[in-house]
């Protein structure tokens, strides 16, 4: 590990997906974060390499942070507000400097796809034996607890979250489609999972990620330059639209696929929300009320229900009813500077150029799109959403460094 810490990054990053915030566990997705951060910092003292980057990229989030754990800080302690906080926040940062300095060559990078497309095809695995009822075989087992998380009914994965499961499904497929498509596509594996994928999303029976996934695959399907890059996305179209046939003329799917799409309570509750938080933000719009209290809060701006808790069901509101317009001004130019990652990746001159090229910056930019479509209909409080995220903004930060120095600034010198 101490030689090769990015042997030890897809592992820590794959344990943060096992273990939800809200979940009583022993915290091994922590404790192999750890591992990772003291592995990584004992391998740059020992190649005498900078301790850390000042990244403008991660600057606006990283005040964010600051002020959540300042105001967090000022409230009684709470177990689940700060491992939230660190979810949001925290981790990300976290991992995204890790990621800047282990992701150095293309052996490294390599190994981070081929752990995302191992982790794909569990996802998928256990999103298709939920939607066909093969309870047996879903694993770990508190996946199927109901007393624990939400949307039961639905492929909710580890994450114990459907909306999670199908952001992490959909972004993951991305990082597979790249990968696959600088193999040209070629074996038995890329094949499986154009076919097996259409399937995995249906089953989440949430349609924000039927959303995210149609028009990220619509980008980059028509947007990609490579003739079998555009089949293969022909070929997923035509999957999806005959296995949906297919699923339809099961009455029991129909029924459940067909009430879910018409499905209309949640929009009603969520509009209501939607008000109370406009209503809300109007007392506060500046600072707002401080981190993790818009749930609470929220319920008595909420007309026509009587709730415990109203979370707002949207990211972004969320950073607005705690941080006001300065929160959601340096959550926005977070994702404004992430946008901009990939422009100065080398191009793909050759066979053999870098693994990762230009060719990336479309799949980065809808690997951004998922997140923000997503986030427009859920909170995004799922550590290994964030991670994932952040983790690939690092690695382009690492790749892009190898080919032109850039104006990142580090607090060691070789």
């Amino acid at each position: 590990m101490l030689i090769n810490p990015s042997l030890l990054f897809p592992i820590s990053l794959a344990a943060l997906a096992f273990f939800p915030p809200d979940y009583v566990a022993p915290p091994f997705d922590r404790l192999m974060l750890g591992v990772l951060c003291v592995a990584t910092f004992w391998h740059m003292l020992l190649t005498r390499s900078a301790v850390l980057f000042l990244e403008p990229v991660v600057v606006p989030l990283a005040l964010l942070a600051l002020i959540s754990i300042a105001s967090a800080a000022t409230a009684p302690y709470e177990q689940q507000a700060w491992s939230l906080l660190a979810a949001k926040y925290v981790v990300p940062l976290v991992m995204f400097f890790v990621a800047r300095y282990v992701f150095r060559d293309d052996k490294a990078v390599q190994r981070f796809f081929i752990a995302g497309n191992i982790l794909l095809a569990y996802l998928v695995f256990t999103a298709i034996a939920s939607l066909t009822g093969a309870d047996s075989v879903v694993f770990p087992h508190f996946i199927l607890d109901e007393s624990i998380g939400r949307h039961t009914d639905r492929a909710r994965g580890p994450f114990i979250q459907a909306v999670a499961n199908g952001t992490a499904l959909t972004m993951l497929a991305l990082l597979a489609w790249y990968y696959w498509k600088r193999r040209h596509f070629r074996g038995v594996l890329a094949a499986l999972f154009a076919a097996t994928l259409p399937f995995a999303i249906v089953a989440t029976l949430t349609r924000a990620v039927w959303l995210a996934f149609a028009c990220s695959f619509a980008l980059v399907t028509l947007n990609s330059k490579d003739r079998a890059a555009r089949r293969v996305g022909v070929f997923g179209a035509s999957v999806a639209m005959i296995g949906l046939a297919l699923l339809l003329a099961v009455p029991s799917f129909r029924r459940t696929i067909v009430e879910r799409a018409e499905e209309s309570g949640p929009v009603e509750f969520r509009l209501a929300v939607y008000r109370g938080a406009g209503a809300m933000f109007q007392e506060r719009p500046l600072l707002g009320s401080g981190t993790n209290s818009s749930a609470t809060q929220l319920r008595d701006h909420v007309q026509g229900y009587r709730l415990e808790s109203a979370p707002v069901h949207n990211t972004y509101l969320e950073v607005a009813l705690e941080h006001g317009l300065i929160g959601l001004a340096l959550y926005v130019s977070s994702l404004v500077m992430l946008l901009r990652l990939g422009r100065r990746l080398p191009k793909q001159s050759s066979p053999s150029s870098p693994f990762l090229t230009d060719e990336f910056l479309l799949i980065w930019r809808a690997l951004v799109l998922v997140f923000f479509i997503n986030s427009l209909f859920v909170i995004m409080n799922y550590q290994y959403i964030n991670a994932l995220l952040f983790s690939v903004a690092g690695m382009i930060r690492a790749q892009e460094a190898r080919v032109s120095p850039t104006p990142a600034y580090s607090l060691a010198h070789r």
